[in-house]
């Protein structure tokens, strides 16, 4: 019940932005269901809210399909920028207005702490402003979403029992046809993409960091109270 939510919570954390959600009883009919956890869907309404701009302005993908907006600014990120050699500093600095390289690290560092087995092909959302807002357009980024399959458990892959970087990420397979994995490969070859990434692990995991012991557990520890009395009826029910 935590972990989920933990997910997204370690996001916001991290990158400043993320889904927030909360905990409720649901009654039909005056019959007890359960405790749920309704949360924020990422999609163009989020991303207006929480980052400027019209709805309309803004392009939404999700791993369902689901999907709003002009995608022309994806279309060129994934059919032409990602195949390109990112090593090359012009062709990373064209890649870098159409993908935000920061929160893209640091949503891949949450993902493997969490040790997400059910993803990259699935449980995303992406969004980006395009040009026709006023403000202009904006780098896309990832949205952490469906956080449950983790830890200690795997789905076809022995239990990772911890932070876990997922096969596809690694270097025997630079050839994923999934594009979060497919970026990685990308933009790993360029050094100066890779420093950035080293950056943002210290800040993460060091000096108080949002994903040291203390600041994790105290996170973890704030939801598993939050729920701990709510718990009883949810178990009572089923």
């Amino acid at each position: 019940y935590a972990e989920d939510q933990f997910y997204r919570d370690t996001q916001i954390a991290l990158a400043g932005i993320g889904s927030h959600g909360a905990f409720a009883h649901l009654y039909i009919n005056g019959i007890y269901w359960g405790l749920y956890n309704p949360v924020e869907r990422p999609d163009e309404h989020f991303t207006s809210e929480y980052l400027g701009g019209e709805s309309e302005d803004w392009f939404f993908l999700n791993h369902g399909g689901a999907t709003d907006g002009d995608a022309a600014r994806w279309a060129y990120l994934t059919g032409t920028l990602v195949h390109r050699d990112l090593s090359v500093p012009a062709n990373y600095s064209e890649f870098q207005q159409y993908l935000d390289i920061d929160r893209f690290i640091d949503y891949l560092i949450v993902s493997w702490y969490q040790a997400i087995t059910d993803w990259p092909q699935n449980n995303w959302y992406f969004g980006n402003r395009n040009a026709s807002s006023p403000l202009g357009s904006t780098p896309g980024q990832y949205f952490a979403w469906d956080g449950e399959w983790a830890w200690d458990t795997a789905i076809g892959y022995e239990p990772p029992y911890g932070p876990w970087v997922h096969p596809l990420f690694r270097r025997d397979a630079d050839n994923s046809p999934f594009q979060i994995a497919a970026f990685w490969h990308a933009l790993r070859m360029n050094n100066e993409f890779m420093t950035r990434f080293g950056d943002r692990v210290q800040r993460a995991l060091f000096n108080g960091g949002a994903l040291t012991d203390d600041s994790a557990r105290a996170r973890w520890q704030a939801l598993s109270n939050y729920i701990e009395i709510a718990i009883l009826g949810e178990s009572a029910r089923w």
